[in-house]
């Protein structure tokens, strides 16, 4: 039998996040779109902050529901980039 699908959240990782107030980064490029499969460490968006570019990776296996931004979008931590249909998991 398989597991029940669950719906997750692809967020901007707080420990990837300058520890300074108040940083916004600018999405440079959105790597998935929605029906995409995506595996658990594979990047799915890249963000531009200061003079660096940090890459979101997936902590999940499954396929992209949703994209919640797009090339230049403004992000900072904790914000949502993508949602994820994960099958059997809680």
């Amino acid at each position: 039998m398989r597991g029940a699908n669950f719906v997750k959240s692809i967020i901007v990782p707080m420990e990837l996040w300058p520890r300074r107030g108040g940083w916004k980064g600018r999405v440079i490029s959105v790597l998935k779109k929605p029906g995409d499969r995506v595996s658990m460490g594979e990047p799915v968006v890249e963000v531009e902050i200061e003079k660096a570019v940090l890459v979101i990776d997936s902590p999940y296996n499954g396929v992209i529901k949703e994209v919640l931004v797009s090339q230049g979008s403004i992000v900072e931590s904790g914000s949502v980039l993508m949602r994820v249909d994960v099958v059997g998991e809680g």
